[in-house]
């Protein structure tokens, strides 16, 4: 009689769902139509089900695969018997025939554990088949349309609409030139910290584990591009339009400390090859960019200085 009991609790467990096999997140991707003609649109659905609290989605860019993203959709979720749902439509299209797999999409926690990897689904591209058995017809001339008053009537109410606005700015331009004291007393907004700008930043980058998803050059594509706007806002460098040496040169005179710019040194280092040579960094690469970025933004932000205390503060000019 004792050797049936685990017998008749794995017999019960089935028939009747343990709570604990229906946490077990489970994802699936599925498309409209796995044959489409070349330019034609398709939809894939990515769904997920289980104890989805903190799962996030795969991050897609412009493609999947060796398909063009068309749009994605927003996550919808449905909850329900103690499980939710969530689901997300990808509309694709391609324009080379051929056979064609879209990869399986991997789940991760907010650990950067993999929860959950749908299917691989095969797509078929088609091209137009042409009667190549048909005469070949010239290609037939454009056809000339002659110009009604009608369409002389909005070129003359363009040209009059055109006039008004210029004699309206030339008005408006005279007008305030002589109400510079009104404009001086008004008072502008504080522009926001440039420190505060790039942390925010960088703290949305983090979120997005970009680098955990494989996403290589889209991490250093963002992150080095916080880096230069940090620049700008901070001393006026036009950090967007220079390469990673121009940038180092740039920064010599600001930056007081010698490890601030080697850490910096090397973290364009690692951003160029992967941006140009497709290299692969480590994961300890990563997160130490990001750290160097972090720190430079830190050990550098504009401090104000106290106003009872003319001569302290502690600003990195």
């Amino acid at each position: 009689m004792k050797s049936r009991l685990p017998l008749l609790l794995i017999c019960w467990v089935i028939l009747t769902g343990s709570p604990l096999l229906a946490q077990v997140p489970q994802a699936s991707a599925r498309l409209d139509s796995n044959r489409i003609l070349i330019g034609d649109q398709v939809r894939l659905r990515i769904s997920v089900k289980g104890a989805a609290d903190g799962m996030l989605f795969p991050h897609f860019k412009d493609s999947l695969g060796s398909l063009e993203i068309v749009r994605v959709s927003a996550i919808d979720t449905m909850k329900g018997d103690g499980t939710t749902l969530l689901a997300q439509d990808i509309t694709l299209t391609c324009f080379d025939s051929g056979q064609y797999e879209i990869p399986a999409l991997t789940f991760y926690g907010r650990d950067s554990q993999i929860l959950a990897v749908t299917n691989a689904i095969p797509l078929e591209v088609n091209t137009i088949e042409v009667d190549t058995t048909a005469m070949i017809k010239g290609i037939k001339a454009p056809l000339s349309a002659p110009l009604t008053w009608k369409e002389i009537g909005n070129f003359v109410l363009i040209g009059i609409a055109a006039i008004l606005l210029i004699v309206g700015l030339v008005w408006l331009a005279y007008h305030l030139g002589g109400k510079k004291k009104s404009r001086t007393a008004m008072k502008t907004v504080p522009k926001e910290a440039a420190h505060l700008i790039a942390l925010r930043a960088l703290e949305n980058l983090k979120e997005k584990k970009l680098w955990q998803q494989n996403e290589y050059k889209a991490y250093y594509s963002e992150l080095t591009e916080i880096l230069r706007t940090y620049l700008f806002n901070r001393w006026e460098i036009s950090a967007m339009e220079m390469v990673s040496d121009e940038i180092l040169q740039a920064l010599r005179p600001y930056l007081t400390d010698p490890t601030l710019l080697e850490k910096l040194q090397k973290t364009l280092q690692t951003a160029d090859g992967v941006k140009f040579a497709k290299a692969t960094p480590l994961p300890d690469e990563n997160m130490q960019s990001y750290q160097w970025i972090y720190e430079l933004v830190e050990a550098t932000q504009l401090r104000e200085t106290p106003a009872n205390n003319p001569t302290g503060g502690n600003s990195h000019a």
